[in-house]
């Protein structure tokens, strides 16, 4: 086809898309739109958990840093004053288990009656610091009861291996992980000193009680040092006069026997 200028007309432009010829195609439809409800939904609950955490470890923050030690300084004592009754009960307790095992293994009379003493007189000393303890609103641990009821006999002996009297709770542990162990005796230990008879169970025992007591007395002078409650630091005291004069019999037995054991 020709214009009237005579130039020929240019062809008409094809649609080259897919199709019907000269008819566009239907619009590609939009990506659809997230719900944002649903996150925000989840955004909420996290918000939610976070607060809840965030308000608990504060309660505890303030509980543990600000209203326990006001409350013990408020009752006039320190940590270093609970901790150190704490630990006495325990190591009376031990001290207890080791002791009661003299009878009917040790042969010494004057072991025997050093045994004995030492049961008593912590005996005294764990009821003491449970005394102090309860005032104060402060745990005592349940060791103390069970090593009072052996004390006192009520307490089952262990008669499939003949390794009793023993005091539940008193396996060896020190005085916990992050305490020095302040000469507790291993379960291990207490095991052999069990297993043995005559003179070399009085060895094994006076040897294990000599350095349970160093770690007491240790305990005990630290005390008098660092308390501040005054009845703390009074116990401590009586603890100090009273593991020294033990310690001191308890060398004076162990030093010829060693000697004995040497020589023969």
């Amino acid at each position: 086809m020709t214009t009237p200028t005579g130039h020929a007309e240019p062809p008409e432009a094809s649609d080259s898309r897919p199709g019907v010829q000269g008819v566009p195609d239907e619009p590609t439809p939009a990506p659809p739109v997230p719900d944002r409800g649903w996150w925000r939904q989840r955004l909420r609950i996290a918000l939610a958990v976070l607060s809840v955490g965030v308000a608990v470890n504060l309660t505890l923050w303030l509980w543990l840093g600000w209203s326990v030690p006001a409350r013990q300084a408020a009752a006039g004592y320190s940590e270093s004053d609970s901790i150190f009754a704490t630990l006495m009960v325990e190591h009376h307790a031990q001290a207890i288990e080791v002791a009661s095992l003299a009878a009917g293994r040790a042969t010494d009379p004057e072991v025997l009656a050093t045994t004995e003493a030492i049961s008593a007189s912590s005996v005294q000393q764990i009821e003491a610091h449970s005394a102090w303890l309860r005032e104060r609103g402060i745990p005592v641990p349940a060791v103390g009861a069970e090593a009072l009821a052996v004390a006192a006999g009520d307490a089952s002996t262990a008669a499939d291996d003949g390794s009793g009297p023993r005091v539940p709770g008193t396996d060896g542990h020190g005085h916990g992980e992050g305490y020095p162990d302040h000469g507790m005796l291993t379960v291990e230990q207490v095991d052999v000193i069990a297993s043995l008879e005559g003179v070399l169970f009085e060895l094994h025992l006076l040897d294990g009680l000599v350095r349970h007591h160093e770690g007491a007395l240790q305990l005990a002078e630290d005390e008098v040092y660092a308390g501040e409650d005054a009845d703390a630091v009074e116990l401590a005291r009586e603890e100090a006069d009273i593991t020294t004069a033990e310690l001191a019999t308890l060398r004076e037995l162990l030093g010829p026997k060693m000697v004995a054991r040497s020589a023969g």
